[in-house]
């Protein structure tokens, strides 16, 4: 890793060391693409968020209500400036890089929504994330009121009921109140600042590690750490990454700490064996033939 991409890092865990609420959304996802892209203008990008919230402003100064806020920036962002959700190619990283965004015009659910909670954010619309298992939506507005917007579908509204029938599949959601808070507590969950940065790394680490691009991936789950050290889960990718990278030092060392991480309830017994049959090759000096490590059972998950 080259100085300009330490920098990235360095800037990164900087931006992302203190509380949810105070992190800089769109900041730390530039720094996360800086770190793959040295010389990336930051300032330029985070310049250009501004002049997209300072035209929406503009359009929406006799605004009157959240949903005409709403309908100003989607008209802009969608409408006039052609931004869209990637569907054709869904996994191509540049999706995942919130200045290729910018650029392309293009995003997948998660960094469409960190664009639009920036923009809403300059406008004075308060946007939360929310973390569905398989998509992602923000939420604006409390209580009866409620609004969730889904940025991947050209910033489409729905109502409480509208998201909850959805969830319920072709039926109408439940009458009672108390099912009805159960099934948007288990199925539309709010989810923080930190927990957005780390679903933007997760599908980093995803793409990275289905083209076989190791490195990567584990600076990707390198980052995860910084915002969820107490994630064992993900120690235990970071050590099967570094094993399918040849580096058993390293995989050794991760997998160690996975295991005493892991809570009391967790069965260890895959990864105990596996570390009694990586320590071998852990005395070889350099890279290991990755091929010796994918036969210990670990590693063949």
């Amino acid at each position: 890793m080259g100085t300009a991409d330490i920098g990235a890092r360095e800037n990164f865990v900087r931006s992302v060391s203190r509380p949810a609420a105070q992190i800089n959304l769109g900041l730390s996802c530039l720094y996360i693409a800086a770190e793959s892209q040295p010389y990336l203008d930051v300032p330029l990008y985070m310049g250009k968020i501004s002049e997209i919230a300072e035209r929406i402003r503009q359009k929406s100064q006799n605004r009157r209500s959240l949903y005409d806020a709403l309908y100003a920036l989607n008209d802009l962002l969608f409408d006039e400036l052609g931004f869209r959700g990637n569907a054709g190619n869904y996994y191509d990283v540049r999706n995942s890089l919130l200045n290729e965004v910018l650029e392309r015009r293009l995003g997948i659910p998660i960094t469409l929504s960190v664009l639009y909670m920036e923009i809403g954010h300059r406008i004075g619309i308060n946007l939360t994330g929310v973390n569905m298992s398989s998509h992602f939506l923000l939420s604006a507005g409390a209580g009866a009121s409620l609004i969730f917007v889904d940025p991947f579908r050209k910033g489409r509204l729905y109502s409480r009921w509208e998201c909850l029938r959805l969830l319920s599949g072709s039926g109408n959601p439940p009458n009672d109140s108390s099912k009805l808070d159960r099934l948007e507590r288990a199925h539309l969950p709010q989810a923080d600042r930190k927990m957005i940065l780390a679903r933007v790394l997760n599908n980093m680490k995803m793409i990275h590690t289905h083209s076989g691009d190791f490195e990567a991936a584990i600076a990707d789950a390198e980052r995860i750490q910084y915002l969820m050290p107490w994630n064992w889960r993900n120690i235990g990718d970071i050590a099967h990454l570094m094993g399918r990278s040849g580096r058993a030092r390293e995989a050794y060392e991760m997998l160690s700490r996975m295991v005493q991480m892991m809570p009391p309830h967790e069965d260890v017994t895959l990864q105990l064996d596996s570390l009694e049959m990586l320590k071998p090759l852990t005395e070889i000096d350099g890279l290991v033939d990755p091929e010796k490590i994918h036969e210990i059972p670990f590693f063949r998950i």
